[in-house]
């Protein structure tokens, strides 16, 4: 059986279109969604819009609450008019780090469009945490580090 730490978890990359019931933010962005050990939340980030899979980037990113596991497959709707979600990759990973300020992972995916013809993906990718909430409404502030091909 493998060890909890290299078993491979699920993730998804939502782009979130922002309605006009969401209140955080008025710009559409990323939502990177990590199953967690056996547990039934998500560890959430949320970034600016990537344009490339395929090249290193570095982006800042916020923590925000967990997630339900229902967004692994979800695609449409956000209730209350707060906009709708639609899945940028999806796929597997596995923890090399998961610290309270440093979560390092490998993910693996297949991009499904007619270019790539369900071409497999990899990539390394870094959250490291910057800042603390300032106050309880707030998010921590993360940079992710995005590497991709290893």
């Amino acid at each position: 059986m493998p060890s909890p730490v290299n078993r491979p978890f699920r993730f998804v990359v939502l782009h979130h279109i922002v309605g006009p019931g969401f209140s955080r933010t008025a710009e559409s962005h990323l939502d990177w969604m990590f199953e967690q050990s056996k547990a039934t939340s998500l560890l959430t980030f949320s970034t600016t819009e990537v344009g490339s899979w395929d090249s290193a980037f570095e982006l800042k990113a916020f923590s925000l609450p967990d997630h339900r596991s229902i967004y692994l497959d979800y695609e449409g709707p956000i209730g209350h008019d707060r906009g709708a979600v639609q899945q940028v990759i999806a796929g597997t990973f596995a923890w090399l780090e998961n610290h309270d300020d440093r979560k390092v992972m490998n993910l693996q995916w297949s991009k499904s469009d007619e270019a790539n013809l369900g071409e497999p993906k990899s990539a390394s990718v870094r959250f490291q945490r910057i800042s603390l909430r300032e106050d309880p409404g707030s998010c921590e502030t993360w940079s992710v580090s995005f590497l991709p091909g290893l």
